[in-house]
């Protein structure tokens, strides 16, 4: 084998390994900011992230201590949050929106929507939504699914504790 041939392969492989290096690089710190973002929130309560997950380019985390959730929604440049006191909430649940389709070879769902329902103790009041996925804006749903799970869990084993001072 030539230098000529070698040199070629290898710019070849550079050019085709290196946007997959950048890119891996530009999620663990868009992680990392996020993580901060959520850790700041908490310490302005006087508070610490104890359980956190990201998706996408979003996060939640769960402050048991002030007994606050945090909720980054990434998207167009700019992050939508949400602070939640649990101590106003009575109930989560995980809302999975969408339609069934198919009639030939069995139905399946699409999912449309996903999103945490937060029910205020307050009678008359709004559901809370933390939006993991829509379909209009999110490219794919990866894990978001079981994420939604696990989160309704966790808020909900959360609600059933004794708030901490």
């Amino acid at each position: 084998m030539d230098w000529g041939t070698f040199i070629t392969g290898a710019i070849i492989i550079a050019v085709c390994v290196v946007p997959f290096i950048l890119l891996a690089n530009s999620g663990k710190k868009r992680k990392k900011q996020l993580l901060q973002t959520l850790n700041d929130l908490a310490e302005k309560r006087r508070g610490k992230i104890v359980q956190h997950d990201f998706w996408a380019d979003s996060a939640i985390g769960l402050d048991q201590q002030a007994n606050y959730l945090y909720f980054i929604r990434g998207g167009n440049g700019q992050d939508q949050v949400q602070e939640v006191n649990l101590a106003d909430i009575s109930l989560c649940k995980a809302s999975n929106l969408g339609r069934t389709i198919g009639k030939k070879h069995g139905d399946y769902k699409v999912v449309e929507e996903l999103e945490l329902l937060l029910t205020p103790v307050e009678k008359g009041a709004p559901d809370i939504s933390l939006e993991f996925y829509h379909h209009g804006t999110d490219l794919q749903i990866n894990w978001d699914v079981k994420l939604l799970d696990k989160w309704a869990k966790l808020i909900n084993d959360q609600l059933k504790q004794p708030v901490m001072s």
